[in-house]
């Protein structure tokens, strides 16, 4: 869909905000809500997204030594642009749309720790390698119980 046709939609369904998102380092997705007519502009001509989601872990905390970013790049925005072929209506959200980014160098380079962008170059080495790539994700979790007062166990049987 064409973006002139994408506004069309959106407008017919309500929509007055959109949450843009992009995966850091560790696939979390870091977004940002901006409103209809901005998301016009954004998806025209691309926005700067802070690249600190290159520079810390999955608790905010800044990594100690990063090597694309940090507190000796001063976090600079970096340019990220819309994928608008990611467009899902929030279901829990009314109002609202997302759309996920990915991170370029500038106009012609991509980012080149950008997650998105690092998948899509590798499936497409596999698919001119004649390879069909099926996957998908999966996120862990773990349930604990609080320890026998006392105890110096980490992990505690429920």
């Amino acid at each position: 869909m064409q973006l002139p046709e994408l506004l069309q939609y959106l407008e017919q369904h309500g929509i007055r905000k959109i949450q843009l998102a992009a995966a850091d380092v560790d696939g979390v997705l870091r977004g940002k809500y901006i409103s209809l007519k901005k998301f016009q502009l954004a998806a025209e001509a691309g926005f700067g997204f802070c690249d600190v989601v290159f520079g810390w872990d999955v608790e905010d905390a800044v990594y100690d030594f990063p090597s694309v970013t940090g507190w000796h790049t001063g976090f600079p925005d970096a340019l990220a642009r819309i994928d608008l072929e990611t467009l899902r209506l929030h279901p829990w959200e009314a109002g609202t749309a997302l759309f996920l980014c990915d991170f370029w160098e500038d106009e012609q380079s991509i980012h080149p720790v950008c997650p998105r962008n690092l998948l899509k170059k590798v499936l497409f080495r596999a698919e001119t390698l004649g390879y069909r790539v099926r996957s998908a994700s999966r996120r862990g979790a773990s349930v604990t119980a609080s320890c026998a007062p006392g105890s110096t166990a980490i992990w505690c049987t429920i």
